[in-house]
């Protein structure tokens, strides 16, 4: 019983992790590309 709650945490823990971590590379992918484009701009 109590392994099994374990491994549900687990398995939540690294589907947190994996939205994060997308999130993330989205903000960085987002940051570059205004980066990108004002320098370009000027």
């Amino acid at each position: 019983m109590f392994q099994k709650l374990e491994r549900g945490i687990y398995l939540k823990q690294s589907k947190l992790d994996a939205i994060f971590e997308g999130f993330l590379i989205f903000v960085k992918s987002t940051v570059s590309f205004q980066c990108y484009f004002y320098t370009s701009d000027s």
